[in-house]
C-alpha cells in the first residue's frame, strides 16, 4: 500500500511523506468542518430542509475533495462556496422567485457551460492573463474577507446599521473567540514542530476551555449535541433538468449571471490559494491548469446532480499546505473524514455554530478563519507598490472585496479600474487581450444583476 501510494500521488518526488500527508489532511479536515452548519443554515434559507442541506453539504464536500485530491494530485479541499450559496438564496429563490428545484435546473446548467470553458481550455487563458502582481492582490483580498468572516463568526466583530464594529466583550462566546485566536496566534509564533500543529491544538484547547466552563455552569458554551443527525430522506440526491423554466425568457439572463458568478467565484478562490499552495509559477501562470480546472468544474456538476449548490475551492486548503501537504492525499484524507461525518457528526458537533438570540457564534472554528485569513493576506508584500495603477488596482480589489463582502465584485471592479488605467496611460498594448474580455463581462454582469434585481 505504501508503495502504490508514493507512486500514484508522487509524495517522495514532492519531499513529503505519507505521514506528513495524514496528519495535514486530518487538520484541514477540522478546520473544515464549520462549513457544514453554516452553509446548510445559509441554503435552508431556499426551502430545502436544513437537515438535508447538512447531509448534502457534506456528501458533495467529500466527492469533490477526494475527486480533485485523485485528479489533479493537489492538496485542494473542496466546498460549498458562499458566493453561490448567496447568488443562490438572495438572488435566485428569494428576489426572482423560483422554486429551489428550479434554482438547481439553472445551475446545472450553467455549470455544464462552466465545465466547456474549463475543458477548451479558455478558462486557463483566463487565470494566466491576469497580472501576477493583481494574483497576489486577489490572494490578500481573500486573505483579508476570510479573517472577516472568522472575527464575524467569533462575534469579535459585528456589522449592523451603524457599520463594523468591535463586538461585545461581556458576552462569554466573544470572550472564547478572542481565547482561540490567541491561542493559534501564540502557537504559530512557536517553534516549527508546534506551530504547524497550531490550528488543530488551538480548536482542541479552545474547545476544551468552552466544554469546560459549560460543565461550571456558563451558558451556551461549545458542547456534544447527540441530536444532530443527517437527512437522506429529503436529500434530492438526483437534480433533473427542469425543461418548464426555459420557457421563461428571464431564465436565459439568469443562467448567464449564475455563469458570471460560477466562473469568476471559483476562479478567484482557486487563483487566491493557489499562490499560497505553490501551484502557479514565477511568471504567473497556472500549474497543471487542465487538471485542476476540469476537476473543480466538474464539482460544480456533481454538487447540482447531488441537490448540492455549489463546491469551489475553499481557502482553507492553504492550512494543509502550511502543515506539509505536497499532494492529493491529504485531500484524500479529508473527503474520506468527511464521509464519516454523517455517522459520527454529534461527535464533532463541539466545533458547530451555537446559536444564541438568533445570532450565531463559532468561537472554536472562528480562529482557523483568521489564523488562513493572516497566511494569504501576507502575499500583500509581494505587490509591487512601486507601480501606481498596480496599487491602486490592489487596492481597489482589496477594499471591495472587503466593503461589498464579495471577492466577485472585489475582481469585478478592479479589473474594469485596471483596465481604464493602462488605457489612459497609453500602455493598453501591455495589457493581454483577455483581460479586455474578462473587464467586458464583468460589465456585462453588472448589468445583467441590475437589470435581474434592481
Amino acid at each position: 500500500m505504501q508503495k502504490f501510494l508514493n507512486n500514484f500521488f508522487k509524495i517522495k518526488e514532492r519531499k513529503s511523506s505519507i505521514t506528513q500527508e495524514i496528519i495535514a489532511g486530518i487538520i484541514v479536515f477540522f478546520a473544515i468542518l464549520y462549513t457544514l452548519p453554516v452553509n446548510s443554515s445559509l441554503i435552508s434559507k431556499s426551502g430545502i430542509s436544513e437537515d438535508a442541506a447538512f447531509t448534502i453539504t457534506a456528501i458533495v464536500c467529500a466527492i469533490t475533495t477526494i475527486l480533485i485530491g485523485v485528479v489533479a494530485n493537489r492538496s485542494f479541499v473542496m466546498g460549498s462556496g458562499a458566493g453561490m450559496n448567496a447568488f443562490f438564496v438572495y438572488t435566485l429563490t428569494l428576489s426572482l422567485g423560483y422554486s429551489w428545484q428550479e434554482g438547481l435546473s439553472i445551475l446545472l446548467v450553467s455549470s455544464i457551460l462552466f465545465l466547456i470553458v474549463s475543458i477548451t481550455g479558455i478558462r486557463t487563458k483566463i487565470v494566466n492573463a491576469i497580472p501576477q502582481d493583481l494574483k497576489f492582490a486577489i490572494s490578500a483580498a481573500l486573505g483579508l474577507f476570510i479573517a472577516y468572516i472568522g472575527l464575524d463568526l467569533g462575534g469579535v466583530v459585528i456589522s449592523d446599521s451603524a457599520g463594523i464594529r468591535l463586538g461585545s466583550l461581556d458576552n462569554p462566546l466573544v470572550l472564547l473567540s478572542l481565547f482561540g485566536i490567541i491561542v493559534v496566534l501564540i502557537f504559530t509564533v512557536l517553534p516549527k514542530k508546534i506551530s504547524r500543529f497550531a490550528i488543530i491544538f488551538a480548536m482542541f484547547l479552545t474547545a476544551l476551555v468552552g466544554f469546560l466552563l459549560g460543565l461550571f455552569g456558563v451558558n451556551n458554551m461549545p458542547s456534544f449535541n447527540f441530536n444532530t443527525k443527517v437527512n437522506f430522506r429529503e436529500t434530492p440526491f438526483v437534480a433533473f433538468l427542469n425543461l418548464g423554466i426555459l420557457k421563461n425568457p428571464k431564465t436565459y439572463a439568469v443562467i448567464i449571471s449564475a455563469f458570471f458568478v460560477q466562473l469568476f467565484d471559483a476562479t478567484g478562490s482557486l487563483v487566491a490559494v493557489g499562490n499560497e499552495m505553490g501551484v502557479i509559477d514565477e511568471e504567473g501562470n497556472l500549474i497543471d491548469s487542465k487538471k485542476i480546472m476540469v476537476a473543480d468544474s466538474a464539482s460544480f456538476i456533481i454538487a447540482n446532480t447531488l441537490g448540492g449548490v455549489s463546491s469551489i475551492t475553499l481557502a482553507e486548503s492553504a492550512i494543509s499546505t502550511k502543515n506539509g501537504a505536497r499532494t492529493g492525499l491529504s485531500s484524500v484524507v479529508a473527503g474520506l473524514l468527511m464521509l464519516s461525518t454523517l455517522v459520527t457528526y454529534p461527535l464533532f458537533s463541539i466545533f458547530s455554530t451555537i446559536t444564541v438570540n438568533g445570532e450565531s457564534y463559532a468561537p472554536v472554528t472562528a480562529l482557523a478563519l483568521v489564523y488562513v485569513g493572516i497566511m494569504l493576506f501576507s502575499n500583500i508584500k509581494k505587490i509591487n507598490f512601486e507601480n501606481p495603477i498596480i496599487t491602486i488596482t490592489s487596492f481597489i480589489i482589496i477594499s471591495m472585496t472587503i466593503f461589498t463582502s464579495s471577492i466577485v465584485n472585489g475582481l469585478g471592479i478592479g479589473f474594469i479600474v485596471y483596465i481604464i488605467l493602462m488605457v489612459v496611460s497609453k500602455k493598453s498594448k501591455e495589457v493581454n487581450v483577455v483581460m479586455y474580455f474578462i473587464a467586458f463581462f464583468y460589465i456585462l454582469s453588472f448589468v445583467i444583476d441590475y437589470l435581474l434585481v434592481g
